[in-house]
């Protein structure tokens, strides 16, 4: 599964450098990433919608996958104290509610 599914990702990588006749950074390739997890997971929906347990999960084991590929996100926790602490310096009547 692991292999079938990177080789499918070095296939859309390489045939976006093929078609765009570039070297991929490390942003596009992230990107290019980031829309094969995001067709698998449209895959997903589509397969739920068709009863097809054993399509979602394959495509649910190929977003594992790929995920492994893309850099750790933020927690939530870390999200909120980037967006609280520059409007906590510059207007703190402005803060959201969600963030008092």
């Amino acid at each position: 599964m692991r292999k079938r599914t990177v080789r499918m990702v070095l296939a859309a990588i390489r045939q976006v450098e093929i078609d765009k006749q570039i070297k991929l950074d490390e942003a596009a390739v992230l990107n290019i990433v980031q829309k094969e997890i995001k067709t698998r997971r449209e895959s997903v929906e589509e397969a739920r919608g068709a009863n097809r347990p054993d399509i979602v999960v394959a495509t649910e084991a190929e977003i594992v996958v790929l995920q492994a590929y893309l850099p750790a996100g933020l927690s939530p926790a870390e999200l909120n104290a980037l967006l609280v602490r520059p409007f906590s310096k510059l207007a703190p009547n402005l803060l959201p509610i969600w963030a008092r």
